[in-house]
């Protein structure tokens, strides 16, 4: 008989989330960390009894305390003895949000931030919604409370894989009817705009070529490999297929045909006019003044290891019916108040 040894990727696993335990940091960073856990409001509670009505124990102990736990201690990893180690944990996903060689940074800072702004807006309890803020709501974009609920749960129940879906409310220059929007973001998405720059109102990819710059200037790429094409044609004895352009007296200059795709030098010259100029999202685009034009008040989480382990594979739908009977709507009214929710959101956590 054959006796193979296994792996230790082979070998049964202790439990499908063990995982998600928090790592053990170095020493030093176990004496000093500056990223804590956050305490919620009703913590004791939960760690004793979870969310009643909402997540037992044990599922609260792997959403929150472990998972919570882990990406605290990742982002502490990540930052220690870095400029980043005194930054809030806004500040380190807004820094690292446009640069790829810090991915990792803005996906662990980022999810400390959703998974806390989430579990800060629950409650042990149902909650009555302040009547200042369901009036804003209703006159708004909601015509009533169950028009907002069937829209947020109906959102989030189709949202394929795992995220956050938001309820954030506009920075709009009327206080008396502000207006609030549903928002989703997949994965570690941030819903801050100050993370994303600029939005595009149309996919560069596919929107119309005629109003973009299609002159390849001398030596540019396509210029060279029309260039090289030719030489290659007059060695065989045949004329070369220019009908990608029309190359201007061998000095490089090629009109594009609008049905081809962007060379490098139009790739440049489109990213560099639309970094420079305000988007679909006005003044939060690279280049101009930056400052959020909305702010997050409600979100729900959709990662699977939040609700799966209480409502099973096909419970997403009790769950986000459970959920909204436990939202801390005294909460939601305070992160309404855009001057308040500025000042909390700038904190670390």
């Amino acid at each position: 008989m054959i006796i193979r040894r296994l792996l230790p990727w082979q070998r049964p696993s202790q439990g499908i989330f063990t995982a998600l335990k928090p790592p053990i940091s170095p020493s030093p960073c176990r004496r000093r960390c500056l990223h804590q856990m956050p305490n919620l409001t009703h913590q004791r509670l939960y760690e004793n009894e979870g969310v009643p009505g909402l997540f037992t124990k044990e599922s609260f102990d792997l959403a929150w305390t472990q998972y919570q736990g882990y990406t605290v201690a990742r982002l502490n990893m990540l930052t220690e003895g870095t400029p980043s180690y005194t930054s809030g944990v806004k500040d380190l996903l807004l820094a690292a949000a446009r640069q790829p060689e810090h991915a990792s940074l803005f996906n662990y800072a980022s999810m400390a931030h959703n998974n806390n702004f989430f579990f800060s807006g629950l409650s042990p309890t149902k909650t009555n919604i302040p009547d200042g803020l369901s009036k804003q709501l209703k006159l708004s974009s909601f015509t009533s409370i169950d028009t907002l609920r069937d829209e947020m749960l109906l959102t989030t129940n189709s949202m394929f894989g795992p995220g956050f879906v938001w309820l954030v409310k506009l920075d709009t220059p009327s206080a008396v009817n502000p207006e609030y929007r549903i928002l989703t973001t997949y994965i570690a998405g941030t819903p801050f705009p100050d993370a994303h720059y600029r939005a595009q109102p149309q996919d560069a990819a596919t929107m119309p070529r005629t109003n973009l710059p299609v002159t390849d200037p001398p030596g540019g790429a396509r210029a060279m490999a029309i260039a090289n094409a030719s030489k290659s044609s007059s060695a065989a004895g045949t004329s070369p297929n220019t009908s990608t352009g029309s190359k201007d007296g061998g000095k490089g200059n090629v009109t594009a045909n609008l049905s081809s795709g962007l060379t490098p030098a139009d790739y440049h010259r489109q990213t560099t006019y639309q970094n420079d100029h305000p988007g679909a999202m006005g003044d939060t685009s690279h280049g101009a003044q930056k400052r959020p034009r909305f702010e997050p008040i409600l979100c729900v989480n959709t990662w699977q290891h939040v609700w799966m382990w209480d409502y099973g594979i096909a419970g997403k739908w009790d769950y986000l019916q459970a959920w909204w009977e436990r939202i801390d709507w005294a909460v939601v009214a305070n992160r309404s108040d855009t001057s308040r929710s500025r000042k909390i959101s700038a904190r670390r956590f």
